[in-house]
């Protein structure tokens, strides 16, 4: 599926340092929609570099509801089993951009290769 943006009326945008022009009905193509099933996915991703950790699947529940899965709590990476015996700070921080290597290495070993990209 393709999405576009319709330009209201002639108009001028800076985009990225540059100054481009949009005349009114101008067609801008945003987004292209694409559907896998779950291994596809999976192996597309890591052969862009991502590391495939968890997916969830079931649109009757809401958040991580896999007790094995990962998820970030009040500045700690906890698996969803540990969140109810973690003495958590009542505040913690946010996930940052930095946070995805550490996270990474952190989860690397204790997730199994998946065999459709052995």
């Amino acid at each position: 599926m393709e999405l576009y943006l319709k330009s209201l009326a002639d108009q001028t945008a800076t985009i990225a340092g540059a100054r481009v022009g949009f005349a009114e009905g101008e067609l801008i193509h945003t987004e292209n929609s694409y559907k896998y099933a779950i291994p596809e996915f999976r192996a597309l991703a890591q052969r862009a570099g991502f590391l495939p950790v968890h997916t969830w699947t079931d649109p009757r529940r809401v958040g991580p509801y896999n007790r094995n899965a990962w998820v970030w709590k009040n500045g700690l990476l906890l698996r969803v089993s540990e969140l109810e015996i973690a003495k958590l700070r009542r505040r913690g921080r946010r996930f940052r951009c930095k946070d995805v290597p550490a996270a990474a290495e952190l989860i690397r070993p204790l997730v199994p290769v998946d065999p459709m990209l052995a």
